[in-house]
């Protein structure tokens, strides 16, 4: 995975880099390897240069969902290390099988006219 660009959180930048050791969390029968750091001017997210490719991109995905859960949640209401792998994987498993979400999302591409509902407002979140 060749990730040279920090990732933004709130207004802050994270830099990536592939490194071990990095945490590793087993929960759940799924391992994902990385951390998030938030203090001082060296925030950063490791993630480990040893695990596969796509155990790279959840472990990237988990800590940017730790790093948002950080910037948004009120102190002592977080989410989980569980929960936190559970929309991790499930949003990763999402991007991978839907591969123009991310790029809708980002405004670089709109919605099928036809994709979208007949009817004004159904489905609508």
């Amino acid at each position: 995975m060749d990730v040279n660009s920090p990732v933004r959180i709130a207004g802050l930048d994270y830099s990536i880099k592939f490194e071990d050791p990095a945490t590793s969390v087993d929960l759940e029968g799924g391992t994902l390897s990385g951390c998030i750091i938030f203090d001082g001017p060296n925030q950063r997210i490791v993630i480990s240069e040893t695990a596969s490719g796509q155990q790279q991109m959840e472990a990237l995905l988990h800590e940017i969902f730790h790093g948002v859960d950080r910037a948004t949640a009120p102190p002592g209401e977080h989410v989980t290390e569980a929960q936190t792998w559970r929309l991790s994987r499930g949003l990763f498993a999402v991007f991978r099988d839907n591969p123009d979400i991310p790029r809708v999302l980002a405004g670089e591409r709109e919605i099928d006219a036809e994709a979208r509902c007949a009817t004004e407002g159904v489905g609508a979140g």
